[in-house]
């Protein structure tokens, strides 16, 4: 059976959705991206963790105001029960369709425990500006900071922006290595992640260099203290960060790859390009090897987080590009990336673990270079 690389996969998304005409992007939404402010446990009681179980299977709305309340905080804006408990809820399904129905766990089925760990995660949705939207992506470490970096002009300011974000991915690798290692990950998982920082440093370096030629300062990259997170909390980062934002990312290097009107640009992020598919198919691998240790409620909750995490992307990609970027570097405007981000969810995320083994909606290897009769006129 024919197999075909991330990089195979973007090249023919980004051909079809360049080449789609017709398809309108609304810009009546506030564009934002979730920013993690802090993330702590609390001892609930069984009644309570039942209640947030129940509202993550069958009613997600109402999942807010339960967690607020669970957590004891109006600021929470998330929560998640331990894996025992929830392992414990699927197994009351005894094999079954889960239904509101289902009998919460006893103590007897806990072990004799009455209470249940809750995580309780508190964040904001931070505005992201328009020019700022197509390189808002890519691999973040818990806790990153926003980035304050300064520029006269927008070229400057995306520069600055994606060498910031290309410096903190750095910490982002380095902390998944070391956590890959205190989980029992295979190897060439671990080594793969370390020769990613590795890439990311020379990301940073290329990203640096054109944002100082374009008159902007570059600032270093600021998160919290990492702490012990188990394996669970490691693969939902590596879903949200890796599995949906990295392909992205890689999407939009390879278009600016082909489009970009300056020759040294165009081959720096062709470069970029190169590694950052097999970053992201490497989040796709570690994604494939977390599944297989966690229970099946884990896996529903990665699932549903890489859901999320698509439908997050899809509104901040409506904030409009300004012309000046999209005509010196290349990048989606806001209803390409729209239909990027449609057609990257058709052809690989909607495919899960098994994507690399089947050749989905690919018929033939694309030639990406057709990426450049597709693109718009710059002129």
């Amino acid at each position: 059976m024919s197999t075909y690389s991330v990089r195979d996969r973007l090249g023919l998304v980004l051909a079809v959705a360049l080449a789609a005409d017709g398809v309108a992007c609304s810009t009546g939404d506030e564009c934002t991206q979730r920013v993690t402010d802090r993330v702590s446990t609390v001892a609930v009681d069984l009644d309570s963790a039942c209640t947030v179980e129940r509202a993550f299977s069958f009613d997600r709305t109402s999942l807010h105001a339960h967690c607020q309340k669970a957590c004891g905080d109006d600021a929470v804006a998330s929560c998640l029960n331990e894996t025992p408990y929830r392992q414990a809820y699927t197994t009351m399904s005894q094999g079954a369709r889960r239904t509101p129905d289902t009998p919460c766990p006893s103590p007897q089925l806990l072990d004799g425990g009455t209470t249940v760990q809750l995580t309780c995660t508190v964040s904001h949705d931070e505005p992201i500006a328009g020019s700022k939207a197509p390189c808002g992506t890519g691999r973040r470490p818990e806790g990153l900071e926003p980035c304050s970096s300064t520029a006269s002009n927008e070229v400057g300011s995306w520069f600055a922006d994606g060498a910031y974000l290309e410096a903190a991915s750095v910490s982002a690798f380095r902390i998944l290595a070391e956590e890959l290692v205190l989980h029992d990950a295979p190897a060439h998982l671990i080594e793969a992640s370390i020769r990613a920082a590795r890439d990311e440093e020379r990301h940073a370096s290329m990203m640096t260099a054109m944002a100082r030629r374009s008159g902007a300062a570059v600032s270093a990259p600021r998160h919290r203290p990492r702490r012990r997170r188990t394996l669970f909390e490691v693969a939902l980062e590596n879903a949200r960060e890796g599995v949906v934002r990295e392909t992205y990312g890689a999407a939009v290097m390879l278009l600016c790859a082909h489009r970009a009107l300056d020759p040294a640009m165009r081959s720096s992020f062709a470069s970029i390009a190169r590694d950052e598919c097999d970053h992201a198919e490497l989040s796709m691998a570690i994604d494939e090897w977390a599944r297989g240790r966690l229970a099946e409620s884990d896996n529903e909750a990665l699932a549903a987080a890489i859901g999320d995490e698509y439908r997050a992307l899809k509104r901040a990609v409506l904030a409009p590009a300004s012309p000046q970027l999209v005509r010196e570097i290349g990048v989606p405007t806001a209803a390409e990336s729209a239909r990027i981000v449609e057609a990257i969810a058709a052809t690989l995320w909607s495919h899960g673990p098994a994507w690399r083994r089947s050749p989905a909606c690919i018929a033939v290897s694309p030639n990406v270079e057709y990426l450049a009769a597709a693109s718009h006129d710059r002129s």
